[in-house]
């Protein structure tokens, strides 16, 4: 069964497999947020499966190597685990002269 609102008909042309896909779709489309939804899944989660050739498990992390979370380009999007993605933030943060991190803020 297609969803779309009756008043969508006249000027737009997708067909939505549920309302969740439609709902989805306006959000994608009108938010520009960073973190879009598309199906119930973030849409660089996603991008970052299709360039590895597989399905992201949960288990999965995806790093913005640039640190910028709207560059979606398959080069910029690296899969590792949680330990690897962790690693990488803490080599990124300031320690003090004993090696401990340094409080932010």
């Amino acid at each position: 069964m297609i969803y779309k609102k009756r008043s969508d008909v006249a000027r737009n042309k997708h067909n939505f497999c549920n309302p969740g896909c439609y709902i989805d779709f306006i959000n994608f489309e009108k938010a520009g947020s960073e973190n879009q939804i598309v199906c119930g899944k973030k849409v660089y989660r996603i991008l970052a499966g299709m360039s590895v050739g597989r399905e992201l498990v949960t288990e999965d992390y995806v790093h913005h190597a640039d640190g910028n979370h709207g560059n979606h380009a398959a080069d910029n999007l690296m899969v590792m685990s949680n330990s690897e993605h962790a690693r990488i933030h803490a080599a990124q943060k300031e320690r003090d002269r004993n090696g401990r991190f340094v409080k932010q803020g």
